[in-house]
């Protein structure tokens, strides 16, 4: 996802069902280094959310991970192998006594060159704040 007005693209996992998700295990199929960090601390494959089952993703919950900017993922000295611009999430989870498995395959190539939409109240603020620095020069 790409979020207005800040510069990071990112990876939001969200449980969209009616119900709880119990034993959830998240898998990523390729180290992914936030930033561009190369280091181990920085590698969401290694997060607790990557490592551990969660007991209960209820409806609605939703974990979210800040992968990189736009120029660390696009730019001409990217290394896919640090920041790669298509991954995979597989999620397995239980509910009603059955285990579902779902692959999502996440390309982040349509991200380049484009932008997210602006949003209407953030411009409405943005025009609050430069009116009350007015004010305060005065």
């Amino acid at each position: 996802m790409v979020n207005p007005r800040h510069p990071i693209i990112y990876l939001k996992i969200i449980n969209a069902g009616k119900t709880a998700a119990v034993n959830v295990k998240l898998e990523i199929d390729r180290p992914f280094y936030q930033f561009g960090e190369g280091r181990e601390e920085n590698n969401i494959a290694k997060f607790p959310a990557f490592q551990k089952p969660i007991d209960c993703f209820p409806p609605g919950m939703s974990l979210c991970f800040d992968l990189a900017q736009g120029f660390v993922i696009f730019g001409k000295n990217a290394n896919p192998n640090i920041t790669p611009t298509k991954f995979s999430i597989k999620a397995i989870y239980s509910y009603a006594e059955r285990t579902v498995e779902e692959v999502t395959n996440v390309d982040l190539q349509p991200y380049l060159n484009s932008r997210s939409e602006p949003d209407p109240l953030i411009e409405e603020l943005e025009k609050i704040r430069k009116a009350i620095e007015g004010l305060n020069k005065k």
